[in-house]
């Protein structure tokens, strides 16, 4: 249901690639190039573990500078220290209101394009903040 409604309330502003496991979004991330966004939820389907999933993307060469938004039920504070130190951007609780998901998925996406560039990457990397970036989600 909740991928449902972002889909619906997200589509016509951005490309967007769905993957209910880490397993599907790995194979999309390598099809697909560089997301300018990762949407991810902690509890995945076939109890995949969305934190470690967080923490091999902010390890990696390639995605470490992709802005990484958590979505979860969970509320204990210290899940969501423990995310935002581990690389993520923002931490969303559900439920959630589809307009305040959209306008932190903005305002992550102004923040990556006017962040100063990374020493570290050794690649080009291309923001596309407009009507036609490109998000990716991790659902269960």
């Amino acid at each position: 249901m909740v991928l449902g409604l972002l889909k619906f309330k997200l589509q016509e502003q951005y490309d967007l690639f769905l993957a209910k496991s880490i397993r599907t979004g790995k194979e999309l991330l390598k099809s697909m190039g560089q997301p300018d966004l990762l949407i991810l939820d902690l509890q995945l389907a076939d109890g995949e573990d969305g934190f470690s999933y967080l923490e091999e993307v902010k390890a990696s060469s390639a995605y470490a500078h992709v802005p990484v938004i958590i979505l979860s039920g969970d509320d204990k504070s210290e899940t969501r220290i423990k995310c935002l130190q581990a690389g993520a951007v923002d931490y969303i609780m559900k439920p959630f209101h589809p307009d305040e998901l959209q306008l932190r998925i903005s305002k992550s996406l102004e923040v990556k394009s006017v962040a100063p560039p990374n020493d570290d990457i050794d690649f080009p990397v291309t923001i596309h903040c407009g009507a036609n970036g490109c998000l990716t989600f991790f659902f269960p």
